[in-house]
């Protein structure tokens, strides 16, 4: 919500009630994805100046935890389905790719994808063995495409043109 004032995350009750403030922050907080579990969130916030991805607990409890340290932006979590691997984009090196690194505290950081030009919108298969991204085919047409958990096999799902993105 951006009630007060800038991009906050907020977790509530289905029914409307027990709204929390979880980011609280001054800083741009959003892209929020949930773990596993329920207990936590992982989300985009500019707090250090630059996008970059944050661990908070899910009741608002505790300080969020940054996962990443990057001068460029880190953005669009996705946590695994084991709960151990966040997915997300990055802009770091010469393109924007897929990046996935360990969720307890940001490290093993990777390049998944290698993007030719624009991989984005990272999301888990249910069963954590595949991610599904968006790669940029040129012209602003982008196709869904998807990879093993280790960024291998990759797979062009959509070759008919079009912005096809935002897989889930």
């Amino acid at each position: 919500s951006t009630v007060p004032g800038n991009a906050e995350i907020f977790v509530m009750n289905a029914d409307g009630t027990g709204k929390v403030n979880v980011t609280n922050n001054s800083a741009e907080d959003t892209g929020v994805s949930w773990s596993p579990d329920g207990t936590q969130i992982a989300f985009m916030s500019t707090r250090a100046g630059n996008p970059e991805i944050y661990r908070a607990n899910a009741n608002g409890s505790g300080t969020p935890t940054r996962l990443t340290n990057s001068n460029r932006i880190d953005s669009d979590p996705d946590w695994s389905p084991n709960g151990t691997k966040i997915a997300f984009f990055s802009d770091r090196g010469p393109r924007g790719s897929v990046w996935t690194m360990n969720a307890s505290n940001g490290s093993g950081a990777a390049n998944l994808t290698g993007a030719s030009i624009l991989d984005t919108d990272p999301s888990w298969s249910p069963d954590g063995t595949r991610i599904a991204f968006s790669r940029d085919a040129g012209s602003q047409s982008f196709n869904v495409w998807t990879a093993a958990a280790n960024g291998t096999g990759q797979v062009n799902l959509t070759t008919i043109g079009g912005r096809n993105a935002f897989p889930d």
